[in-house]
């Protein structure tokens, strides 16, 4: 039996102060903290998050995100698709979003919404002077410019806009000369080569490039016309493009289409579908890599269900002015309805 001599007095518990560190770090200008936070990687802020509301407090101001942009450091937060499909029989199709990270579920309306990846939220910005649906965008310095999409063919006002994000404001902007390209959804996509907003438009309706600092519009060369698909995205001002079943960049300098290397093994995961030639193929600008999205059906035969295929590839300069693509990974990233209409695919960095 053991004496009361012996046994030890039970231990008080002692609240440990706060570590040196952490004092000496929570002691800084909230500048300098923000600064720190803006040079370390998005993934390691929900940690943050939970050390202090400080530490909260700083991660969801926006002046972190400006810093992040400020000091080159954004980082793709997601790759968003916007498609539109009805889950139920005979109800009317309706626009959903889908990311590989987060799930958006709000259905657009004819008003301007704004999507918050940084916070995750909608909000709302002032209307286009133009009723617009399904109309194409690209951005360039803090202003968001908005073309095509009229319900009607548009003599000139109004069909060509630009969003001014610092004031907030929409400006009208010289439409194009081209009746045939303001006529409904003639333009399919636009993005921005070295200050020049390419414009890629239906079949049998000229291409267009518009000068953005001189404010004018030049028909697009016929080299360029020539292989130039729907299927097309910008990487560091360099034009790439799916045609023929052949994934190609174009040389501004040669002024021809060149085969992108090393991308043949892809084909043989849309050989298998029932019909080829009206597959979807998007590219899109995932943080300098070209993510590839495909669909196909979910099982060969009567599948009510497809799959969207996804395949990122990096991409690096090669000897004698040629691109190799390395594949880093193909999967499947969503399945929709076979009836679904895809309407845009967007990376977003923060």
């Amino acid at each position: 039996m053991i004496s009361e001599e012996e046994v030890e007095p039970p231990q008080k518990k002692t609240k440990l102060p706060p570590l040196p560190c952490q004092l000496s770090f929570l002691s800084l200008p909230d500048e300098i903290i923000v600064n720190c936070f803006a040079r370390i990687s998005k993934s390691s802020y929900r940690s943050l998050s939970l050390v202090c509301k400080t530490f909260r407090s700083l991660i969801s101001s926006p002046d972190l995100y400006a810093a992040r942009s400020q000091l080159g450091t954004t980082e793709i937060c997601g790759l968003y698709l916007c498609l539109r499909f009805s889950t139920v029989p005979f109800k009317e199709p309706t626009r959903r979003w889908f990311t590989l990270s987060v799930e958006p579920n709000r259905n657009l309306t004819d008003a301007i919404w704004i999507y918050d990846c940084r916070t995750r939220t909608w909000g709302d910005v002032p209307n286009m002077k133009m009723k617009r649906k399904d109309a194409s965008a690209c951005v360039l310095d803090d202003k968001i410019y908005v073309m095509g999409g009229c319900d009607t063919c548009s003599e000139g006002t109004n069909w060509f806009e630009m969003f001014d994000v610092k004031t907030q404001s929409w400006k009208t902007l010289p439409a194009n000369p081209d009746v045939k390209v303001r006529m409904g959804d003639n333009v399919r996509k636009i993005d921005l080569v070295r200050g020049k907003i390419y414009v890629k438009t239906e079949a049998e309706v000229k291409d267009w490039i518009y000068d953005v600092k001189e404010g004018k519009w030049s028909v697009a060369e016929e080299y360029l016309s020539l292989l130039w698909s729907n299927s097309w995205c910008v990487i560091e001002n360099v034009m790439y493009c799916y045609s023929f079943s052949r994934y190609k960049w174009y040389d501004l300098e040669a002024r021809m289409w060149k085969d992108v290397k090393g991308l043949e093994r892809l084909n043989r995961y849309r050989s298998a579908s029932n019909d080829f030639r009206n597959c979807l193929v998007e590219l899109v600008n995932y943080g300098g890599k070209l993510a590839i999205l495909w669909d196909k059906f979910e099982r060969p035969g009567r599948s009510q269900n497809k799959h969207i295929w996804c395949a990122m590839v990096a991409l690096n300069r090669g000897f004698g002015d040629t691109i190799w693509g390395k594949i880093e990974w193909v999967n499947v990233v969503l399945t929709v309805p076979k009836s679904y209409n895809f309407l845009r695919c967007i990376a977003l960095s923060v």
